[in-house]
């Protein structure tokens, strides 16, 4: 890759992580995400009230593919 060029994936994975050099990723946490819709299904169908709006904050994975990697 060339030094002038900055990577960064929308979605974290192993490929990201495993390359040469590694991916600067986004990792969106989808377990959580789907225990968050499951529970809110769930309390919907029971007909239960669901603390709405819910999110589940994504975290930024910092690899060798950013210049903030090569920098820090």
């Amino acid at each position: 890759m060339p030094e002038d060029l900055l990577l960064v994936a929308g979605v974290d994975s192993h490929e990201a992580s495993a390359g040469d050099p590694p991916i600067t990723a986004l990792d969106l946490h989808p377990d959580q995400q789907a225990a968050v819709a499951v529970e809110l299904l769930v309390a919907r169908v029971e007909e239960r009230p669901a603390d709405v709006p819910r999110t589940v904050p994504g975290t930024l994975c910092v690899r060798g593919s950013s210049l903030r990697a090569r920098t820090s």
